[in-house]
């Protein structure tokens, strides 16, 4: 069956199984074959393929190639492929080395570092739970449970869970960029550094130290010195997954790339003859390898009768022309109550790195304007979130400015208070006392809003909001609602 080509049929057989069996590209099996330094091209297997399925590989020749595939070359194959991104396959993989394994702490852990890069939290978390109930001394496994927490925002057990290694081990390099890593998603960015540096004392060559001090420098604002470590970081790994990543501009691990969401709210109103309110929307978000985001958003309000509906398009460029920029448009044809349109721009500034005693702010400046059947309105808001490193929670006040329709100008404010309960919920409450414009007339408003967001599943959130509004001289709003994130 092999007369004619010129690799041996070990080489042949382990190819052609990689591509049946995990249904890899052509391309993706010649990557792992010349990590062997195996020259076999994409065409050479696609050639293999062909003439291997002509010749009985669909009756039986993959499962007595299966059976000769071993753990080690599994395991090897599968973090091959994780490298280059083909988390899907490299899962596949790993299950696979996983029923072959004597002991499963190693491949417990891989899959649920696996699961963890594709977002899949609530599975890594369960699956590394599991082993730890067999293996509750196994140190990467513990460490693979406290990166899974902080990818989940559960950023003080995440630390508590690596400093735990570290008294045990203080060179421990995976417990040092794990710590390095939760810094600067805690914009901690000198205690980051410092912990990627006593990597890099202990492993020059650490890819992970390399990454994580390109972020932090890259973060700083010091552009020059992050190209330069990822030039190093390149030569260490061209081909990894993470360099190219952010190579071509994208800072971040791949993600989740789409999200759905829906809402439905009903407002009770304390004046006679008013019927309830309701609003509905629908949006879909588009986000990309380097954190921008883009979204189509849709919305119907049913109010006094009447019902609008307003479609509204949008964008967040993550840096932007160095910083953040949201923009957005909306329109709203033969508006009775929502602006007919609506045009809104807003950016995010960093105020402070948060330090071990005192957490990071960022500034937030946004401006809009809205037309509407009586005329336009301005809104201009200033607002500081500030995070706490001690619970874990951010506290966000904040000014609000606004022209009516008379061109008439009003200050209010807002504060309110976030907290990040445990991995899968988190809590919020905003106190505004600020004006607010309709039909001409500008009024004082105190409103009370309180959120609850949690995560069923890896792929669904589930938000519920109340607040109440009370309109000066005028009416009081108490507004429910329930919405619904999927992510796939």
């Amino acid at each position: 069956m092999y007369k004619r080509h010129k690799l041996p049929a070990e080489i042949i057989q382990h190819s052609v199984w990689l591509y049946q069996r995990f249904k890899l590209s052509n391309r993706d099996s010649e990557n792992l074959m010349a990590k062997r330094s195996i020259p076999a091209s994409y065409k050479a297997i696609r050639r293999f393929v062909r003439t291997t399925i002509v010749s009985m590989l669909l009756c039986c020749s993959v499962v007595a190639i299966a059976a000769e595939a071993d753990y080690d070359t599994l395991i090897q194959d599968a973090l091959q492929l994780r490298n280059i991104g083909n988390f899907t396959a490299a899962e596949e993989i790993l299950r696979s080395a996983r029923n072959l394994a004597n002991e499963t702490n190693e491949v417990d852990y891989l899959l649920g570092m696996m699961l963890a890069f594709q977002e899949r939290f609530i599975e890594a978390a369960a699956m590394l739970d599991q082993a730890l109930s067999i293996y509750p001394d196994d140190i990467q496994l513990l460490l693979g449970k406290a990166r899974v927490l902080s990818y989940q925002g559960a950023y003080g057990e995440s630390i508590e869970m690596a400093n735990s290694v570290l008294e045990v081990l203080p060179d421990n390099s995976e417990a040092l960029s794990l710590l390095a890593r939760v810094y600067y998603y805690q914009r901690r960015y000198n205690e980051s550094r410092d912990a990627d540096l006593q990597v890099l004392e202990l492993e020059p060559q650490n890819l992970d130290a390399l990454i994580g001090l390109y972020d932090t420098e890259l973060a700083s604002g010091n552009d020059e010195l992050a190209e330069t470590l990822l030039d190093r970081a390149q030569q260490v790994a061209p081909d990894h997954v993470d360099v190219l990543l952010r190579r071509e501009g994208n800072r971040l691990p791949v993600r989740r790339h789409h999200e759905l969401s829906s809402s439905f709210g009903v407002s009770e109103i304390d004046v006679p003859f008013f019927s309830r309110w309701y609003d509905r929307t629908l949006e879909y978000r588009y986000i990309n390898n380097g954190g921008d985001q883009f979204y189509l958003h849709g919305e119907q309000s049913h109010r006094f009768g009447a019902d609008d509906n307003l479609t509204e398009i949008g964008a967040y460029f993550e840096r932007g022309a160095g910083i953040p920029i949201e923009l957005s448009l909306a329109y709203t044809g033969d508006s009775d109550f929502l602006p007919g349109k609506r045009v809104h721009i807003g950016t995010t500034l960093p105020l402070l790195n948060a330090s071990e005693n005192f957490g990071s702010s960022t500034l937030g400046l946004s401006y809009t304007h809205a037309e509407y059947q009586s005329g336009g309105v301005e809104l201009i808001r200033l607002g500081l979130t500030h995070y706490f490193l001690a619970f874990n929670g951010w506290f966000t006040p904040g000014l609000i400015q606004v022209e009516d329709e008379n061109g008439n100008n009003t200050v209010g404010w807002t504060a309110g208070l976030n907290w990040q309960a445990n991995s899968r919920m988190r809590l919020g409450y905003a106190y505004t006392d600020a004006p607010e414009t309709e039909n001409n007339v500008t009024t004082d408003t105190v409103a009370n809003h309180f959120y609850i967001n949690y995560q069923l599943y890896d792929s669904l959130i589930v938000r519920l909001d109340a607040s109440q509004d009370d309109r000066a001289n005028s009416y009081t709003r108490d507004a429910y609602s329930i919405s619904f994130q999927f992510r796939f």
